[in-house]
């Protein structure tokens, strides 16, 4: 029985994307034609944020640069340290992220978003943290 695509996900946690596929009834879920399996073997997370973020896998430039973006980006700012450890011990894991995301984006806010290199900045900034 084929599955029914819903416009609008009235209801439906799924959408098209070029960045994912997924066939749950097959086991497959693959991020820019890569199957997830070999992505978990053979590359880094941030290989494999570099791909989900850019299309490619990177070159060995491409990478270092990556990389040295991250590095630069890792330090959390003590206050959004203070306000994860002020949130309840038993508080959901993806609550805390989302509260966190939130509190980044009012330290390092972004408002051209029209703007590629500020996307690219803001997504690099949030993967590091």
């Amino acid at each position: 029985m084929p599955m029914e695509y819903i416009p609008g996900l009235a209801g439906v946690p799924a959408a098209k994307s070029a960045i994912s596929f997924v066939d749950g009834n097959k086991g497959i879920l693959e991020y820019r034609g890569y199957p997830i399996q070999d992505l978990a073997e053979k590359s880094t997370f941030d290989e494999t944020a570099y791909l989900l973020l850019f299309g490619d896998l990177p070159s060995k430039s491409e990478f270092e640069t990556f990389e040295a973006d991250l590095r630069k980006h890792r330090v959390v700012k003590f206050h959004v340290v203070d306000m994860i450890k002020s949130l309840p011990d038993n508080g959901h894991p993806m609550d805390v992220l989302q509260a966190s995301v939130t509190a980044l984006g009012m330290l390092y806010p972004s408002r051209d978003v029209a703007d590629p290199q500020v996307r690219r900045d803001t997504a690099v900034r949030l993967i590091a943290k």
